[in-house]
């Protein structure tokens, strides 16, 4: 089967990765991006078009986040999803005219590209090219099936877009907390190949530790930089921070290091992602906060877990005791290939896609088909 998957720009390359999953079980997956992302993340085929919202859109969305954070949680505390509106006439009349500046680009790329002759879908985001979901809609229509893929801001911050979650026959998500914000989503972990990504070099004796964040702010970068300063200090260590570079740098970076953070805080949820897997597989130990119902879900996990009263504590062990570092750091890759591997998630996709979509799925379970 032909799977093309949607998204706004190649999110840490998970998109691209479950076209990469459909093409390892003998199937096609293509990614279809508006834009590159920042941190220069892999494509296929990209448009390289931004959105160039004004600025006084960008701001009310920015203001309207911040209430949505209270609005969401207690909606879902009665059991209804937060759904994105407009923030008032001025944004729906200019979504509204976007979309119909954007009309005849699309006929020509749904031409170029064939965007109506895929056999599954998959909108990463849970959102269309369209604001008003018109190919989403359309799609619904002459009966082409739908999943939807939650990567954490889109329901946290703006809502389901109600039009695409109607057409949507399974929803997913690798962000635990959120479960608790969508009656219908399911847990699928991120898909990882760990063969394409060697252990770490062997560093220098100079304990080394690496926190890069995608996102500062929800990582609680703010709370663990304290904490470096002060142990750069107690100890003789060094540490890096990097945010906004090139996944290539990263992986450098992360190659010369004894001891990674994911993030500590609950500020957009907690847990982890496709910066702790590649840690992970390259045996280096790997810090991090889980609420106690995901450290339930996740029970045989491999990470070191902290708090912002503890992350001093835990790290200061890990530095001063080789053997604990040692052992904390060899689970990892093993937990990486048995969890996140290629064939557990597609396993476990197709399962909920069984339930959802049987006819697809057993499309899908035959393999070796990419009509």
């Amino acid at each position: 089967m032909r799977s093309l998957h949607f998204s706004y720009f190649n999110t840490v390359n998970v998109p691209l990765t479950f076209c990469k999953v459909y093409e390892a079980m003998g199937h096609s997956g293509r990614l279809l991006t508006l834009y590159k992302h920042r941190g220069n993340m892999p494509e296929d085929i990209c448009l390289n078009k931004q959105l160039f919202d004004p600025w006084w859109l960008r701001e009310i969305r920015r203001r309207r986040e911040a209430e949505a954070q209270r609005r969401i949680a207690e909606q879902a505390a009665h059991g209804v999803t937060y759904e994105y509106k407009p923030a008032g006439a001025l944004e729906a009349a200019w979504v509204a005219l976007r979309d119909e500046w954007r009309a005849p680009e699309f006929s020509g790329l749904a031409r170029q590209y064939g965007l109506y002759g895929f056999d599954i879908y998959h909108f990463h985001g849970g959102i269309d090219f369209f604001r008003d979901s018109r190919w989403v809609k359309k799609l619904r229509a002459i009966g082409k099936p739908i999943v939807c893929h939650y990567h954490g801001p889109d329901i946290r911050g703006r809502g389901i877009v109600r039009a695409v979650d109607e057409a949507s026959s399974l929803n997913l998500t690798s962000e635990f907390d959120l479960l608790s914000l969508h009656p219908n989503l399911k847990y699928l972990a991120l898909p990882y190949d760990c063969s394409s990504l060697p252990r770490a070099a062997s560093p220098g004796a100079r304990i080394r530790i690496i926190h890069a964040p995608s996102n500062p702010a929800a990582k609680g970068t703010h709370l663990i930089e304290p904490v470096l300063k002060r142990l750069s200090r107690e100890r003789d260590i060094e540490y890096a921070i990097l945010t906004g570079v090139s996944r290539d740098t990263v992986l450098a970076e992360k190659a010369r290091s004894h001891i990674a953070i994911e993030q500590i805080g609950n500020f957009g949820g907690t847990g982890y992602g496709v910066n702790s897997l590649e840690t992970l597989a390259m045996c280096i130990p790997t810090v991090t906060e889980f609420t106690p119902e995901y450290a339930s879900f996740l029970a045989d996990h491999p990470f070191v877990l902290a708090t912002g009263d503890t992350l001093h504590d835990v790290l200061l062990r890990l530095i001063d005791d080789k053997e604990y570092r040692t052992a904390a750091g060899a689970r990892g890759r093993p937990w990486v290939q048995e969890h996140h591997s290629y064939a557990r998630v597609w396993e476990t996709m197709l399962g909920y896609m069984r339930e959802s979509m049987p006819a697809v799925a057993r499309r899908l379970a035959g393999g070796g088909a990419t009509e």
